[in-house]
């Protein structure tokens, strides 16, 4: 699922900027090259992976520099893609960048897409500079060994469609200005370390097809009126945090989901019955939820997509 979306996003987006830079002619420019040597030059590549980026002659066309990106109508850098992709079944050593996220991306006014994912930044904490990209779309910082609190400048970040911050030491309650991102579709926060209630006002999220906010510290009610306005959600994993679901019996979500996890949260003794309403989707997790009822017929006809589901 997040693949797909990925290569959707990457596909709409250079269609739209149009990724393909002119032979004839520089379009690099000079301020924006500069500001990428030095954030080069506040990393530790050990591997190479920059090798590419440089002030010799030979290297002046930024916009062909690897993970870079222009646009073809202005010149300027568009989009930084530098992530690592782990291979965990390999024998290999990791191949990705360390160091520090230098603020000379300021430089970068026109980016929209930045994609520093799997790096090691060493437990720094996210840059607050990152706030200060305006037209910013794609933000991933997935696995970059960050800490601290989301800054509160990512609040001016109100164009991101694609939220990802899975995976590091984050700490802090959830942003409640993420509630006011309404072109935001997809948001990552899994495997950190925050804490404290989804505020209900998440339900202003209505272009929202993805929340991932599983193996956190959060904690208190998931209501109706949190979910009430979600009708584009597809994946939904709330597990392995302190929620409670309290939910009418009788309530019928606006969503149809393809992933529920739910797992370590409090459902009541009953087998819910919304989850009837759900007729399409392939993992189910609702498993040490506190049911004790037995699953009912209906379950058991509901999805003929399903490829995984847990409920003990």
């Amino acid at each position: 699922m997040k693949i797909n979306r990925f290569l959707q996003f990457i596909i709409a987006f250079s269609m739209f900027i149009g990724l393909e830079t002119s032979w004839g002619k520089t379009l690099c420019i000079e301020k924006e090259r500069e500001a990428l040597v030095q954030f080069k030059q506040g990393v530790i590549d050990d591997y190479d992976i920059l090798s590419s980026w440089g002030r010799e002659e030979e290297k002046q066309e930024c916009c062909r520099w690897k993970g870079v990106k222009c646009s073809n109508k202005t010149g300027h850098v568009v989009m930084v893609d530098i992530h690592y992709i782990p291979q965990p079944f390999l024998d290999q050593v990791d191949q990705h960048l360390k160091g520090n996220i230098t603020p000379s991306l300021l430089e970068l006014q026109d980016l929209k897409y930045l994609d520093l994912s799997n790096n090691d930044f060493g437990t720094s904490r996210i840059p607050d500079f990152i706030g200060s990209f305006p037209r910013l779309e794609y933000l991933n910082l997935q696995g970059a060994n960050l800490s601290g609190e989301i800054p509160y400048s990512f609040s001016n970040l109100t164009h991101l469609k694609i939220l990802d911050l899975s995976s590091n030491q984050i700490t802090g309650l959830f942003p409640n200005y993420l509630t006011m991102f309404s072109a935001l579709r997809e948001l990552y926060l899994s495997n950190n370390k925050f804490k404290g209630r989804l505020p209900q006002n998440i339900e202003q999220l209505s272009k929202l097809e993805i929340l991932k906010i599983n193996s956190n510290s959060f904690q208190g009610p998931i209501t109706e009126p949190h979910l009430s306005n979600l009708s584009n959600l597809k994946v939904l994993d709330l597990s392995y945090n302190s929620f409670s679901l309290q939910l009418r019996p009788d309530w019928i979500p606006p969503f149809k989901l393809q992933v529920i996890g739910l797992s370590r949260c409090e459902m009541g003794n009953r087998f819910p019955q919304w989850l009837r309403t759900q007729k399409t989707y392939s993992y189910l997790d609702i498993s040490f939820v506190g049911i004790s009822d037995i699953a009912p017929n209906w379950f058991w006809d509901l999805s003929p997509e399903m490829m995984y589901f847990n409920i003990f």
